[in-house]
């Protein structure tokens, strides 16, 4: 295994353990201030280019991060509005770094057609809601 190998495990590892499947989760490893949304969304943006790339061979750990991605970015705008603490040019940096992640997020759809993993949904919804009518006698 080369060092570059090893590295990119590493920052793999470090990826999936800095973001959440969970929405609005209070011990969440990003900060959701304001402040912040310049440097998640880099981060973000940095997690996608390496999802989008031939980096990662492993279906299932591009797939989970893929969803850790859009996870994080959907819970910085569960939050309320609040007013930008950032100067006029760290501000417009910030916007211009959210332009660039949602672009990359754009491009998405090419990469998600050609994704590996299926699911099969009829196996995945319990008994009673797939394609059977239910007459309630089972609720109680």
């Amino acid at each position: 295994m080369h060092k570059a190998d090893i590295e990119m495990e590493m920052l793999v590892d470090l990826l999936h353990k800095s973001l959440s499947l969970i929405l609005e989760n209070p011990k969440a490893p990003m900060t959701r201030h304001v402040g912040g949304v310049g440097l998640r969304f880099r981060f973000l943006y940095l997690a996608l280019y390496l999802v989008q790339s031939d980096y990662l061979a492993n279906g299932v750990s591009k797939y989970l991060l893929r969803e850790k991605i859009y996870h994080t970015a959907f819970d910085y705008f569960t939050v309320r509005h609040h007013c930008p603490t950032q100067t006029h040019n760290e501000l417009r940096n910030d916007i211009r770094t959210l332009i660039r992640f949602f672009s990359l997020v754009h491009g998405e759809k090419k990469f998600c057609n050609d994704s590996p993993v299926t699911i099969d949904v009829s196996n995945s919804i319990p008994n009673g809601i797939n394609n059977e009518v239910n007459d309630g006698s089972s609720l109680y």
